[in-house]
């Protein structure tokens, strides 16, 4: 059996910046339910 190194400076539990979120889009407006809706059809798969 061979063993996987993991690097020791991985960003699990590690602290973000504060301007982690800086790029992430913001809002005041209310939310509709035309966000949340889409013209495509639903596709299932068996799975």
């Amino acid at each position: 059996m061979t063993t996987i190194e993991r690097p020791t400076s991985s960003l699990v539990g590690a602290a973000l910046p504060l301007d982690a979120l800086a790029h992430v889009p913001k809002t005041d407006a209310p939310q509709k339910p035309k966000d949340y809706t889409s013209d495509q059809e639903v596709r299932w798969c068996p799975g």
